[in-house]
């Protein structure tokens, strides 16, 4: 069975999820979910919007099959720092 999410642990983040899925406009996607001290969940998508969409999904399984802890945990400071530049 092909794997549809990763997850990693973070000491900082805790854990780290990374899911395969569509969006609401049906493009195949890579998102990125945490939830970071004092907020909700987030974190970035990637959609592909490519006309193909085996070929979208080609991209979707590369970019899924790429991501490790150290680059998931740093889309997290990332996230997590311009977040709250919004709020405080």
């Amino acid at each position: 069975m092909e794997k549809f999410c990763k997850i990693f642990e973070s000491e900082e983040y805790g854990q780290i999820l990374v899911i395969k899925d569509t969006n609401e406009k049906h493009q195949p996607q890579v998102s990125v979910k945490f939830i970071p001290q004092g907020l909700g969940v987030c974190g970035p998508d990637f959609a592909f919007s490519d006309e193909d969409e085996d070929l979208a999904w080609e991209k979707v399984d590369k970019l899924f099959d790429s991501l490790e802890f150290e680059q998931v945990e740093s889309l997290a400071e990332e996230t997590t720092h311009m977040a709250l530049g919004f709020v405080n």
